[in-house]
């Protein structure tokens, strides 16, 4: 040990906790960071694999045809609840209601859920409201989507 100017060894922060009686050594702290680095990055790399799995499912379920884009948003909300998979979903009802008259009005009701969860979690954006709109709008809510339309210019 080469001595510092003010007494101590160059180790440090280790060989004054030698010294204060804690009785860890190198070994035992260096293992110590190493636990908590390997938590802290398996923590991450948790928090990071359900917005992947999300994201794969809206991948899918914008390169399926309509009949099966539901089932795939579906499956992404499962992993990652976020407002722009409400508006994806809700689009896709708005669509599906145009290609089937017979279930139109249940389809629309549906897609109308979707979007006011998503408009309700971030009202200023721009899409979330034309979907809203448009929604109320093919349901014969006139007044409430020009109201909410009129915001979006």
């Amino acid at each position: 040990d080469t001595p510092c100017p003010w007494g101590t060894s160059w180790e440090g922060p280790l060989m004054f906790s030698k010294r204060r009686g804690l009785g860890l050594s190198a070994s035992k702290i260096d293992r110590a960071i190493r636990v908590l680095v390997c938590a802290f990055a398996l923590g991450l790399m948790w928090l990071s694999i359900k917005p992947a799995v999300a994201w794969f499912y809206i991948e899918k379920a914008n390169k399926s045809p309509i009949e099966s884009r539901l089932y795939f948003l579906t499956k992404a909300m499962a992993w990652d609840e976020n407002p722009k998979t409400y508006a994806l979903m809700g689009w896709t009802y708005l669509e599906q209601a145009e290609k089937n008259p017979a279930a139109r009005i249940l389809l629309l009701r549906m897609g109308l859920g979707q979007a006011l969860i998503a408009y309700e979690a971030e009202p200023l954006n721009r899409n979330y409201r034309k979907l809203l709109g448009a929604l109320l709008w093919r349901l014969g809510r006139i007044d409430d989507a020009q109201r909410i339309l009129e915001h979006t210019q």
